[in-house]
């Protein structure tokens, strides 16, 4: 809840990209160094920092989405990623075991890339059909 709001307000003061490269950055830091350190006191720390960054980098994230969508399409946009959000959050774990398994390690990877990279072209397509005029 605090790492919400925090980031709310960074988003609000320092922009949602700037939020973002920051709370990724320090995502990655502060997990790193929960990996050496372990379960000690500091560890839970560390933890407790690194959840946070990764909520910051969430709402770094929406309100980077509110940004790039043209407003008659931004409800419509919200609501694609929070389905696709839960949906895959659900079903992820159990694809990317039988991925692991069936096809090596790096298989759930690929699959989130390709996955990313046909969002990407959605959203390209999305931003190009709301420039054309209607009629």
């Amino acid at each position: 809840m605090v790492a919400s709001l925090l980031g709310g307000h960074s988003a609000s003061r320092f922009g949602g990209r700037n939020l973002l490269i920051v709370a990724s950055l320090g995502h990655v830091v502060t997990m790193i160094f929960w990996a050496f350190v372990g379960t000690s006191p500091l560890g839970l720390a560390l933890f407790v920092i690194t959840n946070m960054g990764l909520q910051m980098a969430i709402i770094a994230h929406q309100t980077l989405l509110t940004q790039l969508t043209p407003r008659a399409s931004r409800g419509a946009i919200v609501g694609l990623f929070g389905t696709v959000t839960g949906v895959i959050g659900g079903v992820a774990p159990t694809v990317g075991a039988y991925l692991r398994d069936d096809f090596g390690s790096t298989a759930p990877f690929w699959i989130a890339l390709i996955a990313g990279l046909d969002m990407a072209v959605f959203l390209q397509k999305l931003a190009i059909s709301e420039d054309l005029p209607r009629g």
